[in-house]
């Protein structure tokens, strides 16, 4: 990977919601697929890793695309 891919990569505006969209793979091959401790503990640690403190600190990754109203309440005030 080029260096230039990855300080993309880390861009906060895109990692979030590239984070989200992997989470949501993963926990979709888990009711697909199987139920196993290996993938329960995949999705554990990746949701782990989801910054859901971004979604304040980057405005634009607010997840503006996905058709629900937020009350602001999850995952912390902002």
């Amino acid at each position: 990977m080029s260096d230039e891919e990855i300080e993309e990569k880390k861009d906060p505006d895109l990692r979030l919601p590239r984070q989200a969209q992997h989470y949501a793979q993963l926990v979709a091959h888990f009711v697909a697929v199987k139920n196993s401790n290996q993938v329960a503990g995949a999705m554990d640690a990746h949701f782990e890793r989801l910054d859901l403190s971004r979604i304040c600190a980057a405005p634009s990754a607010r997840l503006s695309h996905f058709p629900f109203k937020s009350d602001r309440t999850f995952p912390a005030q902002c």
